[in-house]
């Protein structure tokens, strides 16, 4: 059986050889993150896998000019699959009462 955190890695190198090797990699990779930040019914799974995709990214040089902008994506991804977190939470309080 393979942990979260092993798929999140394996799920940031797969990102990460997209777009260090395709032409249109960081196209398709810049496209996912902006996908996953403007969708309203986020999965806060695939968010927090997405912002550590951008951080890996980032950290391995392979940014270019949008590292500012990957680690904005990645911030912005994070706070909002805390955000589900917390309201999925508060949900199954009420249900408890």
């Amino acid at each position: 059986m393979q942990t979260a955190r092993l798929t999140m890695v394996e799920h940031a190198n797969r990102w990460l050889e997209i777009v260090s090797t395709l032409p249109d990699g960081a196209t398709r990779f810049q496209r996912e993150l902006m996908d996953a930040d403007l969708h309203d019914a986020l999965d806060p799974a695939r968010a927090v896998m997405l912002a550590y995709a951008a951080l890996v990214v980032t950290s391995a040089g392979q940014a270019g000019t949008f590292e500012p902008w990957y680690r904005d994506k990645a911030m912005s991804l994070m706070r909002r699959a805390a955000d589900v977190l917390a309201a999925l939470e508060a949900k199954d309080g009420e249900a408890l009462n």
